[in-house]
């Protein structure tokens, strides 16, 4: 096995390849919906630090598959999208 450098692995090859993928957080937020999650949270349930969570939301956020909103001072939480639950966006 290879050297690990924060979220990523070193293949035999030398190439690094993420540790972790975006689409384990969006299990975890399948599992959850509709309650809405922090990166701490993520991070702690899917054992990874909360940096690597916070940067595997926001491509989901900017997917549009995930919804955020600024909850304090440096707080955010994140929610898996209606439409991405199989259920209808309620306006």
């Amino acid at each position: 096995m290879g050297e690990v450098r924060g979220d990523l692995d070193q293949e035999e090859t030398g190439e690094f390849k993420e540790k972790y993928s975006s689409s384990e957080v969006l299990e975890l937020l399948r599992e959850v919906y509709p309650e809405p999650m922090d990166a701490t949270g993520v991070g702690d349930r899917l054992d990874m630090s909360r940096r690597t969570a916070a940067n595997k939301l926001n491509e989901l956020v900017d997917d549009d598959v995930v919804a955020t909103k600024k909850i304090g001072a440096r707080a955010r939480v994140y929610w898996l999208q209606p439409e991405q639950a199989g259920e209808e966006p309620t306006h």
